[in-house]
Formats: structure tokens, C-alpha cells, sequence
């Protein structure tokens, strides 16, 4: 089983995010533990990602931030947002922590457009960072929800900086 699987998992187990009956995109799916773990539930689940993945259905290949992709959402959604996007992508990290910083803002930046675009009022929003990420990027961000929880998962390396954020209760709906 993948280490995202029991991330996701120990999430869920807090936050009680993902159940039955909701619509939730997956920014990232690959290799699939998110995916595999979110199975469990019945809901409509859009998976979204640049790699192939084991199973086709409700599968969308290509960047999440295209045009293309957008278009596709729609469709598939029937034009409703959704009660709940989360994202374990991870650009390519180099050994110079400057560039890693730049690289992981600019798609912090379009996680949070596609999801100012494509979460509902009230729905709720989990992705990944990295400590050293910079939090004005973030702080004005999270004044678009009612509360913000920062999470060190019991999975994730001792000597990683990732972390994760649970966004829950989105106040607008563009």
C-alpha cells in the first residue's frame, strides 16, 4: 500500500472530509493511494493528473490548470463545483532550497486559482506544502475559509518539510 494512502487516511480520520454523496476533484492522483483510499466511499471522485493511472474511469490526463482540463471538468461535473478538492502534487525538488521555494509557490499559486474557481460555498479544499514556503502567499488565502488547520501527518519522513493544510468551510463562490 502507498505512504499516501495512510496519509490520507490519518486526515480522514481527523477531519472526517471525504464520505458518501460528496463531488471531489483529486489534483495529483498518481500513483493512486489517495485514489485507493477514497474508493471506499461512494461519491463522485474526478481524478486529474499529467501520468496515466491504473484505472481510466473518471480520469482526466493533462495539467489541472489548462484550459483543455477545465473544459473537462465541466462536463463531467454538469457544471457544479466541488465539496471537496485535494492535492499530494509535488513539483520536481532540486538540491538548492531557493529554487524548490519559487517552484513550490507558483503552484501553490494555481491550486489556489483552481480552487477560488471550482470549490462550492462551504466545501473544503486539502492540499500539500513544504515548510519553507512562503505563508503571505497562503495567509490570504485562508481568510477564504472559516478555519485552517496545519498537519505534520505520522507518514511523512522526520526530515521532511511536508505538510499538510485542511481548509474547511469555503465563504464564497465565484
Amino acid at each position: 500500500m502507498y505512504k499516501s494512502y495512510y496519509k490520507i487516511k490519518e486526515i480522514n480520520n481527523i477531519y472526517k472530509l471525504i464520505k458518501d454523496g460528496i463531488f471531489l476533484i483529486e489534483l495529483g492522483c498518481y500513483p493512486g493511494g489517495w485514489s485507493k483510499y477514497i474508493k471506499k466511499y461512494k461519491n463522485k471522485h474526478l481524478k486529474i493528473d499529467i501520468k496515466n493511472i491504473y484505472s481510466k474511469k473518471n480520469f482526466i490526463k493533462g495539467n489541472f490548470y489548462s484550459n483543455k482540463v477545465y473544459k473537462k471538468i465541466f462536463f463531467f461535473s454538469n457544471y457544479n463545483k466541488a465539496d471537496l478538492i485535494i492535492s499530494d502534487l509535488c513539483p520536481k525538488i532540486s538540491k538548492i532550497k531557493f529554487q524548490n521555494k519559487i517552484i513550490f509557490e507558483n503552484l501553490l499559486k494555481k491550486i489556489i486559482s483552481f480552487s477560488e474557481f471550482f470549490l462550492k460555498k462551504n466545501g473544503n479544499l486539502i492540499f500539500k506544502s513544504m515548510e519553507y514556503n512562503n505563508i503571505n502567499i497562503l495567509k490570504n488565502f485562508f481568510s477564504y475559509f472559516k478555519k485552517v488547520y496545519k498537519k505534520k501527518l505520522k507518514f511523512t519522513k522526520k526530515s521532511s518539510s511536508e505538510i499538510f493544510y485542511i481548509c474547511k468551510d469555503f465563504l464564497y463562490e465565484y
